[in-house]
């Protein structure tokens, strides 16, 4: 993507992933820096990050529940790419926030980014919609008030 749009910017945000086929944070920052991507690692705040980027991206192939880091990159409106996977895929109305694509499929991603420079007005868009999702269907007071109703305690 970087060789392609010398004018996009990505940073990498978060911690080590542990395990046998984990990258090192140092691995990680010498490969991006071959092509001017800043590695941050983990943070305690990604309130700054978050504020600085258009598009929020989690290519993440776990079988998770929905990861607290799309709902906050929601929350600030930012568009949203990540993977049809469970967890991740709750969170994005593919083609209205974001885009959806397949685990481990490194053109599927390539391809979404690239909308967003072709189309840089959808970064706005798709930021609303992900900024109203998140009002609507992620709301902790709803999300508890919901809770509450289906175990019959209101």
């Amino acid at each position: 993507m970087k060789k392609d749009y010398a004018q996009a910017s990505f940073k990498i945000v978060g911690p080590e992933e542990e395990g046998p086929s984990a990258l090192s944070l140092e691995e990680i920052k010498n490969r991006a820096g071959q092509f001017q991507i800043e590695v941050f690692g983990k943070t305690p705040d990604v309130r700054p990050y978050l504020r600085d980027c258009g598009v929020f991206v989690l290519p993440s192939y776990y079988r998770e529940g929905v990861p607290r880091i799309i709902l906050e990159a929601m929350a600030t409106g930012r568009a949203i790419i990540t993977t049809d996977t469970p967890g991740c895929r709750e969170t994005v109305k593919d083609g209205e926030n974001g885009f959806l694509i397949e685990a481990r499929k490194v053109d599927e991603l390539y391809r979404a980014m690239k909308k967003f420079v072709d189309r840089p007005e959808l970064i706005k868009k798709m930021g609303v919609c992900s900024r109203r999702m998140a009002e609507e269907r992620f709301d902790v007071h709803r999300v508890n008030d919901l809770l509450m109703q289906h175990l019959g305690l209101l």
